[in-house]
C-alpha cells in the first residue's frame, strides 16, 4: 500500500510536492454516513464518498479512507484515496490512538507514517508501543518512523527489531533503521555545529547542516544559505534553497527570483518551492508569468505556490491554468482556487464549472458549495442539470451546505429519476438537509 506522506515538522507547513496541515480535525455523524458510502457499488458515489469524508477531517474519517484504500480495485480511486488521506485534518493524539488501536492495518500504518513525520512529545512513545504490531505493514513504517525520531533511545528497540524479525525484507528495514538513527543523532547540535559541519564535513554531514540552518530561524544563516544556493555541488544547492524557504526570510525573496529567472530543472522546482513557503506577493508576477511555462510540472508547482499567495490577485494570476491542455494543471488551479477563497476565488470556480472533464467540474461544484459565498447558490443550481450524475449530486450536495432552500424542487425531481437506490438514498439525504431548520452557513448580511 503506497502512504501519502506528511512534512517533516512539528507544526504545519507546505510541502511543494503536496500541502499537508496536521489541525485539529472535527468529527460528526456525516463522516460515519459518508463512511458507509465509500464500498457503493456506482464509482460516482464512492467518489464522492472520498471527498467528503476527508473534507469531515478527524479520526473517523481517517479509518473510513484507510480500510477503503484496501479494498478499492480502480486505480483512479485509489489515486483518489491516497490524495484524500493526505488532506483529512488530524491533531497527534488521535494519530496516536489510531496507531494504539484502530482494527485496520492500513489505518494503523497510515498513523505510523504521519507520526514519523511530525516530532511532537507522544509520537515516539506511542510507536515502541507499536512495534509489536501484529501487521507487517504496520512494524514497516513503525521501524521508519522511528528512524526520523533522532532519538538514540529507540535503538535498541530497533537492533531486536533486526534479529527477531522473520521477514528477511523487514530486517533489512529495521536494520537501516538503526543505521540512520546513528547517523543522524550523532551529530552535534545547534547553529555553530552547523555552520562548523557546513565548511568542513562530509557530504551528507554538509546536507545536514544547510537543512539545520533552514530551521534555525535564525537570521545569521541567511547569508550563508543564499551563498550555497548560488554556486558549488548541485545537491547542496538544492538544499539551500530549500532551506531558504524554511528559514522564512523575506530578505531571500530577491536572490530566490534572481535564481528563478537563471535556474532550470530539479532546481527551478525548489526555487518555486522556496518562493511558496516564503508567500511574499513580490513573487506573485513571476510565478503568475510560469502558469504559462511549456514544462507541465513546472506550471503545477507554480500554482500550488500562487495558491499560498495572501492576496485576492493571485486568482487572476491563474485563471489561465483553467484553459490548460493538460488535466493535472487544471486540477491544480481548481483546487488552488478554492484555496484562494472569497469572490476571487469563486469566480475562477465558475470558470471551472465549464471544465469538459466531469471530475473538474464535480470538484470545482464542491469547492463552489465550500465556499459560503451567497453568490454560490446560482452557479450551483445551473450544476443540477449538468449532463453527469456525479456533478449533479456533488452541487445538490453544496447546495445542501449552503441551506438553499430554492433547490429543493430540483432535487426532488432528481431523487425520483435516480435509476440506482444508493444515488436516491444521497438525494434524500439531502432533501432531509435542506428540510431541517437553520441549515444555512452561509455568513450573515451585513
Amino acid at each position: 500500500m503506497t502512504l501519502p506522506r506528511r512534512a517533516r515538522s512539528s507544526a504545519p507547513r507546505l510541502v511543494v510536492a503536496g500541502c499537508t496541515f496536521l489541525l485539529l480535525g472535527a468529527t460528526g455523524d456525516s463522516a460515519a454516513a459518508w463512511s458507509e458510502r465509500l464500498g457503493a457499488s456506482d464509482p460516482t458515489l464512492r467518489l464522492q464518498a472520498i471527498h467528503s469524508v476527508a473534507a469531515e477531517g478527524g479520526r473517523a474519517a481517517a479509518e473510513a479512507l484507510a480500510a477503503r484504500l484496501e479494498q478499492e480495485d480502480s486505480p483512479d480511486l485509489r489515486r483518489a484515496i491516497q490524495d484524500a488521506l493526505g488532506r483529512v485534518a488530524i491533531d497527534p493524539p488521535a494519530l496516536e490512538a489510531v496507531l494504539a488501536d484502530s482494527p485496520c492495518a492500513a489505518a494503523r500504518a497510515w498513523a505510523a507514517n504521519s507520526l514519523g513525520h511530525i516530532h511532537t512529545p507522544g509520537a515516539v512513545p506511542a510507536l515502541l508501543a507499536a512495534v509489536e504490531d501484529p501487521a507487517p505493514s504496520v512494524r514497516r513504517e513503525v521501524y521508519e518512523a522511528l528512524a526520523s525520531s533522532g532519538d538514540r533511545a529507540v535503538m535498541q528497540e530497533l537492533i531486536r527489531a533486526a534479529v527477531r524479525e522473520d521477514s528477511p525484507a523487514l530486517r533489512e528495514v529495521a536494520e537501516s533503521a538503526a543505521r540512520t538513527l546513528v547517523e543522524t543523532s550523532s551529530r552535534p547540535e545547534g547553529f555553530g555545529a552547523a555552520m562548523s559541519m557546513l565548511e568542513g564535513g562530509q557530504p551528507e554531514d554538509r546536507l545536514w547542516a544547510v537543512r539545520t540552518l533552514g530551521e534555525s530561524g535564525d537570521w545569521r544563516a541567511l547569508q550563508v544559505l543564499l551563498d550555497t544556493a548560488r554556486q558549488g555541488d548541485p545537491a547542496l544547492r538544492l538544499e539551500a534553497v530549500k532551506a531558504l524557504g524554511m528559514l522564512g526570510d523575506h530578505r531571500a525573496v530577491p536572490a530566490l527570483l534572481d535564481l528563478l529567472r537563471e535556474s532550470s530543472g530539479r532546481l527551478r522546482h525548489h526555487v518555486i518551492g522556496a518562493l511558496a513557503l516564503l508567500a511574499d506577493e513580490a513573487a506573485l508576477e513571476p510565478l503568475g508569468a510560469l502558469v504559462r511555462d511549456p514544462d507541465p510540472g513546472t506550471r503545477v508547482l507554480a500554482i500550488r505556490a500562487l495558491s499560498r499567495q495572501p492576496v485576492s490577485a493571485a486568482a487572476a494570476a491563474l485563471l489561465p491554468a483553467l484553459q490548460d491542455g493538460e488535466e493535472p494543471v487544471r486540477a491544480e488551479a481548481v483546487h488552488a482556487l478554492g484555496a484562494v477563497g472569497g469572490s476571487a476565488g469563486l469566480a475562477g470556480l465558475v470558470q471551472a464549472l465549464a471544465d469538459p472533464s466531469p471530475f473538474l467540474r464535480a470538484e470545482a461544484a464542491r469547492l463552489v458549495g465550500e465556499s459560503r459565498v451567497p453568490d454560490a447558490v446560482g452557479p450551483l443550481l445551473r450544476m443540477l442539470q449538468d449532463d453527469d450524475p456525479l456533478v449533479r449530486l456533488t452541487a445538490a450536495d453544496g447546495l445542501a451546505g449552503l441551506g438553499a432552500t430554492e433547490a429543493i424542487p430540483a432535487i426532488e425531481a432528481l431523487a425520483e429519476d435516480a435509476a440506482e437506490e444508493d444515488l436516491r438514498r444521497s438525494y434524500q439525504d439531502i432533501l432531509a438537509r435542506l428540510s431541517a431548520p437553520a441549515t444555512s452557513t452561509m455568513p450573515a448580511d451585513p
